[in-house]
């Protein structure tokens, strides 16, 4: 027999050929003696003959025997067959096809009985079944998959196996062998804007580091003369766990911009997680009317998410139900604990302000609050009915009792003057008073609000159009305070929200961003009444402080002042979407150390007298100017409009979220920020003939050997056609540094129609205009591919 390197058979070869000489031979009259003719198959025997193969307690002959051979009873348990298609250090790609112990089952015995794999019809090898039911592993001829599998015996009798496990392992085996098979390619997509492209057009046309064509993995690493490494962007590096990166280049520095120029073109990013094994991912629903705040500043929450409507104004979460989001693993559903604090006082459901959470601290036996947000105000019902609660999201620690009681959820805290909803807000930390004879203060957690549904020009506006809530000590013993102060009248010194002569008036749909926790900027909307009423685009500074005589009280006071920018505004419009996405330091002088800190505002979107709009705008407080900054073109994935976004930052980047698109509420999150970013793009052929015919096809994505740092930060998404699906981010273990994980979705949705999955691995540790950022490195990376 012509016998494979594992194991296997190839069938039908030398067989044909003793059947025909024998078959001539008598078809010539000559006597031949057929019991003397040797065999390993009956098929090699003249008709009315068999081959003499023993039985599991005798041995046999190996000759021709009088007589049809004996037909067996077989079954086959097809979930113990596994087909493998790998590729091999030695540049090729190999299937074998093996099972395990039961897999098959024969009756009288299992001599003679084999495993034989065809296409098409053709034979193309076979395998024996040992007398434990196991099949010895045996090769096909060519690297194929969904084959046809039988079990068959001596006598020609076969049975199907059918859905039987098939595994395909797409690596990087074998890539730095010159002439190789292996299809699957690395390109690195290196770039200084975070915008994704469709992979197939990324590979083609780039953008690649230097803007080109996306440059293909090298075979091997670049060496320096002496021997080191210039280049590890290689097949050699990334094909084995050998403790030996794989390392993309540096991500470059996004050119800044200046008085002559808007920088570096700008992308987009959606964010767009699905399920996986590991981690649920869930997107919270499509929505418009919630708010979305970066409320880290005092307190672990990070930007948060509270409520929202569909288009007819129902609540899309339930009572007090909130999302939090990082960049680094997305978002997380924050459902609190049953109970009397589960849900806040007032049951908002969209339209809230959001600000800082703050702390009390005590020397136990005591009651102490840790907060991690405040929320204010909201609507109730699609109706618009609206409350004036007041409330924090945290944590309850009671010591006067035994044990200690520790209750999380929420927790009354004050109330409006009035019921009010969808005012601007901003995290804020507020000074008061904290003596009749000195100018002196401490700062409480809590928010800036402006505006709002129940707010109408004239004396509400005057009254209740500006409001401050202090709430929990930031960082002291203080007890916490817990109370509203007006921004208007005393606490507006420069007259600005007076609805008849101040300089922002009764407005609607204004932008209001922190540039800090107590400076703010105040943008655009539409004025009514007073002077110049209608869409805006003027750009007002707050500053809050305790304002007073050296020798006496202070009074708390928002300052606003009117900015007079350089450059080309932003068209006048209301409801734009504002963040800080940009922090620069410069240094004064190092002895002493003196700085400066830049933040820079961004605002997307609105709606002015030609509708929604789209574009992005900068201002620069430092400079005093705005600059519209452009947005990356060509085939570079984007959002559309969408009208009522919900949009923050966290001084290095701006998100935008939900909103509606056309009248329907979205659920989409896209960032953008000035920033270059590291990532690999894979190509995997998977070589299948029909995909629509396999079942539960599971895709596993393996990259170990990250790069790690204080965290863990390498990203992984898949596309499915459309988008780059994120499904999640490397972990740290007693492995080392790893992405191990299966999106639950079925595989089918990620091969795409040249055969090929698309993987992008992406380091989050981001380079901007002056600090940089780290390469992507993986020692090992591959996926594997299940299904039936």
């Amino acid at each position: 027999m012509n016998t494979t390197s594992s194991g296997g058979n190839q069938p039908m070869q030398k067989t044909a050929v003793l059947s025909f000489a024998a078959t001539l031979l008598l078809a010539a009259g000559c006597q031949v003696d057929v019991t003397q003719l040797k065999c390993s198959s009956s098929t090699e025997c003249p008709t009315g003959y068999h081959c003499d193969m023993g039985t599991a307690t005798t041995a046999g002959t190996f000759k021709c025997a009088n007589g049809a051979a004996q037909q067996k009873t077989i079954t086959a348990d097809a979930t113990k067959f596994l087909l493998m298609t790998s590729p091999s250090s030695d540049g090729s790609v190999r299937t074998t096809i093996a099972a395990g112990i039961g897999a098959v089952s024969s009756s009288p015995d299992f001599v003679g009985v084999r495993v034989v794999a065809s296409q098409g019809g053709t034979d193309l090898a076979d395998g024996q079944v040992l007398a434990d039911g196991s099949v010895v592993v045996f090769q096909l001829p060519q690297p194929l998959a969904q084959v046809s599998l039988r079990v068959q015996d001596d006598s020609g009798h076969s049975v199907p196996v059918t859905g039987y496990n098939q595994q395909i392992e797409l690596s990087f085996a074998g890539k730095e062998v010159a002439g190789n098979t292996n299809p699957t390619t690395a390109h690195e997509v290196t770039t200084s804007s975070d915008s994704l492209y469709p992979p197939v057009t990324w590979i083609s046309s780039g953008p690649g580091l230097d803007g080109g064509i996306a440059p293909e993995f090298a075979a091997n690493d670049t060496l320096f003369l002496d021997g080191g490494v210039q280049s590890a962007t290689s097949y050699s590096s990334l094909a084995y766990s050998d403790f030996h990166q794989a390392t993309t280049a540096s991500p470059p520095f996004p050119a800044d911009s200046s008085g002559t120029s808007a920088g570096s073109s700008i992308g987009w990013q959606e964010f767009a997680p699905i399920p996986t094994n590991l981690n649920a991912n869930v997107t919270p629903p499509a929505r418009v009317g919630g708010t979305l705040s970066n409320v880290g500043t005092s307190g672990p929450a990070g930007l948060v998410l509270y409520g929202g409507t569909t288009a007819s104004g129902s609540g899309v979460d339930s009572a007090g139900t909130f999302h939090t989001f990082d960049r680094i693993n997305g978002w997380t559903k924050v459902v609190p604990p049953a109970g009397v604090n589960s849900v806040p006082s007032g049951a908002a459901i969209a339209g809230v302000g959001l600000g800082f959470g703050g702390q009390t601290v005590c020397s136990p036996p005591c009651t102490q609050f840790t907060l991690q947000f405040s929320m204010a105000g909201g609507f109730t019902n699609a109706s618009g009915a609206m409350t004036n609660s007041v409330v924090g999201y945290g944590t309850r620690t009671d010591s006067t009792v035994t044990p200690t009681l520790v209750t999380t959820g929420w927790f009354i805290l004050a109330g409006l003057p009035l019921g009010n909803a969808a005012m601007a807000s901003a995290p804020a930390l507020v000074p008061i008073s904290n003596s009749a004879t000195a100018n002196t203060s401490e700062s409480f957690a809590g928010m800036l609000m402006v505006g709002g549904q129940a707010i109408t020009s004239g004396a509400a506006n005057d009254t209740n159009g500006c409001l401050l809530f202090a709430g929990l000590p930031n960082n002291t013993t203080t007890a916490a305070k817990n109370t509203t102060l007006p921004c208007t009248g005393a606490g507006d010194p420069s007259g600005a929200f007076v609805s008849a002569s101040g300089g922002i008036g009764f407005r609607t749909g204004v932008t209001l961003v922190p540039l800090d926790s107590t400076n703010f900027l105040l943008f655009g909307g539409t004025k009514n009444g007073g002077g110049s009423p209608g869409l805006k685009n003027d750009l007002w500074q707050g500053t809050l402080a305790c304002n007073g005589p050296a020798t006496g009280a202070c009074t708390t006071q928002v300052t606003w002042t009117p900015l007079s920018p350089t450059g080309t505004a932003p068209s006048p419009r209301a409801n734009a979407g504002g963040a800080i996405w940009q922090t620069t330091i410069t240094i004064v002088s190092i002895f002493p150390l003196q700085i400066i800190v830049n933040r820079r505002l961004v605002i997307h979107g609105g709606t002015d007298a030609s509708g929604p709009l789209n574009d992005l705008w900068e201002f620069d407080p430092i400079a005093n100017t705005w600059k519209q900054l452009v947005q990356d073109g060509g085939a570079a994935l984007v959002h559309v409009t969408r009208t009522r976004p919900m949009m923050a930052g966290d001084a290095s980047r701006a998100y935008v979220f939900g909103g509606l698109i056309a009248g329907t509420p979205t659920d989409q999150m896209w960032t953008t920020s000035r920033q270059g970013t590291s990532r690999l793009l894979m190509k995997a052929a998977l070589g299948l003939p029909s995909v629509d015919t396999t079942t539960g096809m599971k895709i596993t994505v393996d990259g170990s050997g990250l790069l790690s740092q204080t965290t863990p930060s390498t990203q992984g998404y898949l596309w499915d056609g459309s988008r780059w699906r994120f499904i999640g981010t490397g972990l740290s273990d007693s492995f080392g540094t790893r992405l191990v994980v299966s999106p639950t979705a079925p595989g089918t949705g990620f091969v795409q129609p040249d055969g090929s999955i698309y993987l992008l691995l992406m380091q989050a540790q981001h380079s901007s205009v002056q600090f940089s950022g780290a390469a992507l490195a993986v020692d090992r990376l591959k996926l594997t591919v299940d299904f039936k």
